[in-house]
């Protein structure tokens, strides 16, 4: 219940981010754009610093709109969590440069997007553990529903973490448990032969609950 109060509190924030402040930031480039073309009709010099003014609001803009998506990363939409997983595997492939990809066979739906939300997060701490730690060089996001599972797999070819003590899992681990205990999905982390790790979550889902892909209908 925690985790989903922190999840709201983010989205509101990351909303009027984008509803608020971006949309004034779209209003004064508009106004310095007016401002522009009448310095630049008149040859004034002046026109040349509302161009570079132009470049700072749309790079602050930019900075908004990327504040607001790591708060809020999953849109309220049925394929947000699609969505969001083929944009991260996009963004570690750009900014890491490592092989990263996100498979999805057929399309997979899902109507809560706290549940969306918590996967995501999950894929996301996978994901900076085999960049962080396990130094991969490979990574693939695949996500899946099959007889009334919901299945979100994050597999690298990095080094094989070692196992923590009984009782004493990383910071790391301890949230991507939380989120899977509070979907009541199954969580699995294990080394993979001859190197890699595999993080795996599977959400069980009822005919009423939480997911329309495919053939399936909620």
């Amino acid at each position: 219940q925690l985790l989903e109060v922190s999840e709201h509190m983010q989205r509101r924030i990351g909303q009027d981010l984008h509803d608020g402040l971006g949309q004034q930031l779209t209003g004064l480039r508009y106004l310095n754009n007016v401002l522009h073309e009448k310095l630049a009709q008149k040859s004034l010099p002046e026109a040349d610093d509302s161009e570079r003014l132009a470049q700072l609001l749309e790079q602050a803009k930019s900075q908004v709109r990327q504040l607001a998506r790591g708060l809020h990363p999953v849109a309220i939409i049925p394929d947000g969590l699609m969505r969001a997983l083929g944009q991260l595997a996009d963004s570690v492939a750009q900014l890491h440069r490592v092989g990263c990809r996100f498979d999805c066979p057929k399309p997979v739906l899902i109507a809560d997007n706290v549940v969306a939300t918590h996967l995501f997060r999950i894929a996301q701490e996978a994901v900076n553990n085999a960049l962080r730690h396990g130094r991969a060089r490979q990574i693939t996001l695949a996500l899946s529903a099959n007889n009334g599972t919901l299945d979100l797999q994050v597999q690298n070819d990095g080094r094989i973490l070692p196992v923590r003590r009984q009782g004493e899992p990383g910071l790391g681990l301890q949230i991507m448990k939380s989120r899977s205990e509070a979907m009541g999905a199954v969580l699995e982390v294990r080394p993979l032969l001859p190197g890699g790790m595999l993080v795996r979550c599977s959400v069980p889902l009822t005919k009423t609950e939480r997911l329309v892909s495919g053939n399936e209908k909620a």
